[in-house]
């Protein structure tokens, strides 16, 4: 029998889902990157005699043109600026448009802290905001500016510069690493020690070294004197380099939200910044926590703990990564000739509110958002397992200010979402009709 009423509510239903998925910006453009700071770049696509000649451009979350389309590549606004190439040359414009850094470089990387690498004739350097060449054309390697320093190789030797180019930690290692809670892990002749901003080492004397993590290090120690068994344990170190937790681990995390995993007698379990154990070693394996969960593998399959070390999860799973933010991707294995798998979702209680059905989930949610895959087609769920954007779409990237960039019948399109999250420097919103589009993600990069 037909129910009027509850075919109305379904079509309601449906209209709502479809309304969290309207089109921002018309899929009309060849290329396209992230909506950032209000702008994005994009690409149209002009058929010339033998190649298409479309330049880029950079247009609101509105789809109206901004900055004309004029270059070659361009590449997303960060800090204000974004590079755009001309003629093989890259330069920086500010969000008017104007040209504030002229092009000169081969290879550029986006600002950090207010400084930009770039390189020419196979030399790297840095230019800051204001356009001024900071040791242009200098060094070999460079990396962007963490805690107001950067690494750089000046022949094999690395060491970390400030922003006025000098160096605040001469160039006598191996290898340098960024800075992290003000430290930077360093690395002479096999062996690991610590430099921060003031030129201060933690003596570089340990046989490997993580990142410190809420004012602990974890650190490994080779004994000459120990048996074969107990020759290389772990422990963390403070920031003096002394052992606040004694190595006597077999294996370590850092620590995350309180808490550090470490391994003693072949299984894992968890201890705070006392070294107190939450509970026995009896996990076969265990990652760090995340949004108040921890994974924790028992008989070959996966579950998830609290931060109480209490069991929420059952180990259900054959593969599990917390999220950012909480909750957690779990994949189970499908049955069959090839290794193939089905992905759902866990929340921040360790509740199952989407069980293993999809072909993938993205383990990088943003905005509350994840990509999931069905098939060759992708949409995406909300926090709470709900489906926002029905699988449909041959890609689709990461939300970014509100907008997820997809791609239809082979354009670049951008979808508006719920609670959109939009930057203070976006244009007003007032629509004239006119479609939008999608920033390259070819252009420069930090990695």
């Amino acid at each position: 029998m037909e129910h009027p009423a509850r075919n109305l509510l379904f079509g309601l239903m449906l209209a709502a889902l479809g309304s969290a998925q309207e089109f921002a910006i018309s899929p009309r453009f060849a290329e396209g990157g992230a909506m950032r700071e209000g702008l994005v770049a994009a690409r149209l696509s002009v058929q010339g005699a033998f190649e298409d000649t479309g330049r880029w451009g950079y247009y609101d979350r509105r789809g109206r043109e901004i900055i004309p389309p004029r270059y070659d590549e361009a590449d997303e606004f960060c800090g204000g600026f974004a590079w755009v190439n001309l003629g093989g040359q890259w330069g920086a414009i500010n969000r008017a448009g104007k040209m504030v850094i002229k092009p000169s470089g081969e290879r550029v990387r986006r600002f950090s802290e207010g400084m930009a690498a770039v390189q020419t004739a196979n030399k790297w350097g840095f230019v800051n905001a204001a356009g001024r060449p900071v040791n242009p054309g200098k060094f070999e390697e460079v990396r962007d500016f963490k805690g107001g320093l950067a690494r750089v190789r000046d022949g094999e030797k690395w060491g970390l510069i400030d922003r006025g180019g000098q160096f605040v930690v001469p160039p006598v290692f191996d290898m340098a690493w960024d800075l992290v809670e003000g430290w930077a892990v360093v690395k002479q002749e096999g062996k690991f020690g610590f430099v921060n901003s003031n030129n201060f080492y933690i003596p570089v004397q340990f046989d490997d070294l993580g990142d410190f993590h809420e004012g602990l290090a974890m650190a490994k120690m080779f004994s000459r004197n120990a048996t074969y068994k107990d020759k290389i344990k772990w422990g963390f170190i403070d920031e003096r380099g002394n052992f606040a937790i004694p190595a006597t681990y077999e294996e370590v995390g850092p620590f995350r939200e309180g808490l550090a995993r470490v391994r003693q007698e072949g299984l894992w379990t968890f201890i705070d910044h006392h070294a107190r154990n939450l509970l026995p070693p009896a996990f076969d394996d265990a990652k760090d926590f995340s949004g108040g969960l921890a994974a924790v593998k028992c008989g070959g399959k996966w579950g998830f703990v609290n931060a109480k070390c209490k069991i929420v999860c059952k180990p259900a799973y054959d593969e599990a990564e917390p999220l950012l933010g909480g909750g957690a991707v779990v994949r189970t294995n499908r049955k069959g000739l090839l290794k193939t798998w089905s992905w759902g979702l866990v929340n921040a209680e360790g509740k199952e509110i989407v069980s293993p059905r999809y072909d993938e989930i993205s383990t990088n949610g943003t905005e509350g958002y994840w990509r999931f895959r069905e098939g060759s087609k992708w949409g995406l769920l909300d926090r709470s397992g709900k489906t926002v954007v029905a699988a449909k779409y041959a890609a689709l990237d990461e939300v970014c200010e509100g907008l997820a960039k997809v791609e239809k019948g082979g354009m670049v399109g951008y979808l508006a979402l719920p609670n959109a999250k939009q930057d203070p420097r976006a244009a007003p919103e007032k629509s004239d009709g006119a479609p939008s589009v999608p920033p390259k993600a070819g252009g420069p990069s930090n990695r």
